[in-house]
């Protein structure tokens, strides 16, 4: 039982860093540990000569991406640039509204599966009518449109100097809810352009 109060401390402990020190962190996972890189990445094997519809589309334009894919962050930034622009895409992502005794002043959504820790973007979430907010603890597919601009947080209590932990949160409005399925592989989760 000891074991996994330290191990669920020690993953909230992570989520709660600020995005630079989580990136410095996580420069120190041993390699065995790292994310996979998605199979939607172009190969080392593809020659500088091949033509633009033989190599594989940019993150931004894949209808695809998975959970545990290192250019999610890129992907939904397509989709906010695609709002801005004025085309609102309809979306399909893992939502969590993170659970009770975090041990940190943390934003209460991401995109993800677990709700022990972060795993994507923190997210701003505004519920249509017909979609309820998530309770704490809970997961849920959520379908709906990016925002155009992240909103800035400053939550108390962070660590010196600013003595503030700071996020930017991504606004997604959400029209719908479905299931996440219980047990589901982190690398099966998908976010998906409708």
């Amino acid at each position: 039982m000891l074991a996994s109060f330290v191990l669920a401390g020690a993953l909230a402990t992570s989520a709660c860093r600020r995005p630079s020190e989580r990136a410095s962190a996580e420069a120190h996972v041993a390699p065995e540990a790292a994310v996979p890189v998605s199979s939607a990445a172009p190969s080392a094997s593809v020659s500088a000569s091949s033509s633009a519809a033989t190599r594989a589309p940019a993150p931004g334009d894949l209808p695809r991406i998975e959970l545990s894919d290192p250019n999610l962050r890129a992907w939904i930034d397509a989709r906010m640039a695609a709002a801005k622009a004025g085309k609102r895409e309809r979306v399909r992502i893992p939502l969590v509204h993170h659970g009770d005794g975090w041990g940190c002043v943390c934003p209460p959504y991401y995109v993800g599966e677990s709700t022990v820790t972060a795993e994507g973007p923190w997210i701003e979430p505004t519920f249509s009518k017909g979609a309820r907010a998530l309770r704490p603890g809970e997961r849920a597919y959520a379908e709906g449109v990016f925002g155009t601009t992240t909103t800035h947080v400053r939550y108390p209590d962070g660590p010196p100097p600013t003595g503030f932990w700071e996020y930017d949160l991504v606004p997604f409005t959400v029209s719908k809810l479905a299931p996440l399925p219980e047990g589901e592989d982190g690398d099966a989760v998908m976010l998906e352009r409708l």
